[in-house]
């Protein structure tokens, strides 16, 4: 699948996982020591910002993203905004045939796309997890995620202290349970 339609799938399936997260919910303990549950949905929103920015302006910043508060009182309606957002700042075929000038440094347009789908799917498992909910993961999705995950992130070098070392897990578990078992988290 393309970088805009794995995209969109991410974000399609993260989005009720949003909305059926309740206020009472986002003082709540995550599985990402750092953050609590409203830390995690606004990192959230603030990756889909950060993106829509370097796709409308051309470059973004992400002390300025990432210090605010993205999702105030209405998480959900926070997400919808910046997902459509986002979308339509990368509708253009040309665009995502170029380059993304993202705060690391510049990149392939679709590998920053792939790379932005794939913190919404991890993500997405992250508040399903925290906020006990039940989810009928898209497991062509997750496939397709870490295979690319496991591109870059095989090499212990590069995984740095994003993602903790891989958790082992049976041999036919499903491809959702493998992707995060790969990043580190236990499933």
């Amino acid at each position: 699948m393309d970088a805009i339609t794995r995209l969109k799938a991410s974000i399609d399936q993260t989005r009720p996982i949003v909305e059926a997260t309740t206020p009472s919910q986002l003082d709540g303990a995550t599985n990402c020591s750092e953050w609590d549950v409203r830390a995690l949905v606004n990192h959230t929103v603030g990756a889909l910002t950060m993106f829509r920015d370097v796709g409308t302006q051309g470059s973004a910043d992400p002390a300025r993203i990432f210090g605010a508060d993205l999702i105030g009182d209405d998480p959900a309606g926070a997400y919808d905004r910046t997902a459509k957002e986002t979308l339509e700042a990368w509708a253009d075929d040309a665009k995502r045939a170029g380059t993304a000038n993202m705060p690391w440094g510049e990149m392939p347009a679709e590998m920053a796309l792939q790379i932005l789908a794939d913190d919404i799917v991890v993500h997405g498992w992250d508040l399903a997890r925290s906020t006990g909910q039940s989810v009928s993961w898209d497991q062509g999705l997750a496939a397709e995620t870490l295979e690319f995950m496991r591109g870059p992130f095989s090499d212990p070098a590069l995984r740095g202290t994003e993602f903790a070392d891989p958790v082992p897990v049976p041999d036919d578990a499903d491809a959702m349970t493998k992707l995060v078992a790969f990043l580190g988290r236990t499933p």
